[in-house]
């Protein structure tokens, strides 16, 4: 059987995802590790944010999962929204920002991202999640209560604005 090309490996989210659970990390924190290996840039970065074989720095962290981000990993660009949202590792929080970004990682359909936004999206500051609502209300896909209660109404709009034609 052939394997994919993927540079991610089974056995390494494995190993990322105890070593989170066993340090308490994944518990609510909107942190995405699914997509994360050790060996990638957005692996170190989970590993600077927990502390995990490197000294815990938010800063480093953020810097790393801003290069992942920029290299398109959707779990950089989950992380580096909750990191903005969370104010952690940054100057001051930005939850319009973090919207961005969130925005970005649904476009690429990551799916723990749409999980949080679906599901758990109390994880998520309210300054966010009306950030959230208004940008989907400039997409045209929204035109509920801009509240940061992110009902069935929200959630609709985040199906349309996923599966919009571009």
């Amino acid at each position: 059987m052939k394997r994919s090309a993927s540079k991610y490996t089974f056995r390494n989210y494995k190993i990322l995802i105890l070593c989170l659970i066993s340090v308490g990390v994944l518990a609510g924190s909107g942190m995405s590790v699914a997509s994360s290996s050790p060996g990638t840039r957005e692996g170190r970065a989970g590993s600077s944010t927990i502390g995990k074989g490197v000294e815990k720095n938010d800063i480093t962290a953020v810097a790393l999962y801003r290069r992942a981000a920029a290299d398109g990993n959707p779990s950089g660009i989950h992380n580096l929204a909750a990191m903005l949202d969370s104010g952690r590792g940054v100057a001051r929080k930005d939850p319009e920002q973090a919207a961005d970004l969130i925005l970005q990682a649904l476009e690429m359909r990551n799916d723990f991202s749409y999980r949080q936004m679906t599901q758990n999206s109390r994880a998520w500051s309210q300054e966010f999640r009306r950030e959230l609502q208004k940008k989907l209300h400039d997409a045209g896909v929204y035109s509920g209560r801009i509240d940061g209660e992110l009902r069935d109404t929200t959630i609709t709009a985040i199906n349309a604005y996923i599966n919009r034609k571009r």
